[in-house]
């Protein structure tokens, strides 16, 4: 149930964002990264992670960590300037690259005992750290 009070907490962050509330859209993404943190102890505390749940995290991580930061770094940085077309292609870069990455989790999540252990091989950057590095600039101009 965290999962549905994270992606609360990265609508409304996308809400700050058109708002014009930057700061405060910076504080609810890293709300987000902070309640995605407790749904993934809090799971495996209480030995309650289930297919569903994960499935959820997964959704709530692509638009909390790749669609909401895409938007807030597009409003801050490029809305209204001569680079807004290049900076909606990075934007675009940024959140397949991040669906990607969480369909590749997902997939290795799910392999057949006996396969390569998934803690030998490195499968990217989390989702809430690269929200968190692609939202440096944003950090940085405010």
């Amino acid at each position: 149930m965290v999962a549905v009070f994270t992606i609360c907490a990265g609508i409304t962050s996308g809400r700050m964002s058109l708002e014009g509330e930057i700061e405060i859209a910076l504080y609810f993404i890293l709300l987000a990264v902070f309640l995605d943190a407790v749904d993934g102890k809090l799971a495996r505390y209480l030995d309650a992670a289930s297919p569903f749940g994960a499935e959820l995290d997964t959704l709530a991580n692509f638009f909390n960590f790749g669609i909401v930061p895409g938007i807030l770094l597009y409003n801050t940085l490029y809305l209204g300037t001569p680079l807004a077309s290049v900076g909606w292609m990075a934007i675009l870069i940024l959140v397949v690259c991040c669906a990607l990455r969480l369909a590749r989790f997902n997939l290795s999540s799910k392999s057949e005992p006996g396969d390569q252990s998934s803690e030998d091989v490195f499968v990217g950057v989390p989702a809430p750290a690269l929200a968190c590095l692609a939202l440096m600039p944003v950090f940085m101009h405010l």
